[in-house]
């Protein structure tokens, strides 16, 4: 894998990573759900209702092709980032190695701060520990777009 290939993958887990991050199932389709709960983790989550969303871009790249309608059942996502506060405590459990320059980031004052520079496996390993996975491309893509068609959040 290329340089920039490495890169667009890091910057791609980063943006999982980022807003809103890991998913939690909700139980049972016809089951009231409350629109915001905590996860394990301790971090407020908000709910994605089921429904049809239009994924894809007819513009982008061919992999974004065509544009078409998605439907997905109703799931959790964090409300916010995973701070370096949480990824502390992750890491303080699990006894796994923090991401690089994680000296610098692990400081009183960056403690609110986003997470930053973990890869996939870092994120899926967080996501284990707290209950809850990453989200699918789908999800992520629903919960940024809305449900109206926009481009952008």
């Amino acid at each position: 894998m290329g340089v920039r290939q490495r890169g667009q993958v890091r910057l791609c887990v980063f943006g999982l990573l980022m807003a809103v991050t890991f998913v939690a199932w909700v139980a049972g389709p016809a089951q009231a759900q409350q629109q915001k709960i905590t996860g394990e983790d301790g971090a407020p989550m908000v709910l994605v209702p089921a429904g049809e969303f239009t994924m894809g871009s007819n513009d982008g790249s061919d992999d974004e092709k065509p544009v078409h309608q998605v439907y997905l059942d109703a799931y959790y996502l964090d409300k916010y980032e995973v701070t370096v506060r949480q990824y502390a405590k992750f890491l303080e459990a699990t006894g796994f190695n923090g991401p690089p320059m994680w000296t610098t980031m692990d400081q009183p004052s960056h403690q609110k701060r986003p997470i930053v520079n973990v890869d996939w496996s870092d994120a899926n390993n967080y996501c284990e520990w707290a209950g809850k996975r990453l989200p699918t491309e789908a999800e992520w893509e629903k919960a940024a777009r809305g449900t109206d068609g926009r481009i952008y959040p």
